[in-house]
């Protein structure tokens, strides 16, 4: 029960929350997950259905909310994970959304 700890997850949990870095590197993975992609296509011309498989935990829906929550009443997971996940809230990471509707008009599974 260390203090500062707390203390530093609630810094954390508000930089990624409020950072335009953080943002930014979102941005940057997507635009070169873009890029990969354009070049997967080409270079399979259509020989094979091309899929992507995704972690979404911070790679496409953003759960800091619970982290947050979490760090405030001085909880962590799992406690409160289960109502998190059925309240449906989170939302996608900056990039995410675009890249896989960008993906979605391309065939892509």
């Amino acid at each position: 029960n260390d203090p500062d700890l707390g203390e530093q997850n609630v810094m954390a949990v508000s930089w990624y929350q409020n950072s335009a870095e953080a943002k930014a590197l979102y941005l940057q993975g997507y635009n070169t997950a873009k890029y990969q992609l354009d070049e997967h296509i080409k270079k399979n011309k259509g020989k094979k259905k091309l899929a992507i498989a995704l972690d979404l935990d911070e790679t496409v829906l953003d759960n800091s909310p619970y982290q947050g929550y979490a760090s405030m009443h001085d909880t962590s997971f799992p406690e409160g994970w289960h109502e998190w996940v059925a309240a449906a809230k989170a939302k996608p990471v900056y990039g995410a959304k675009s890249f896989l509707k960008y993906a979605d008009k391309k065939g892509i599974d």
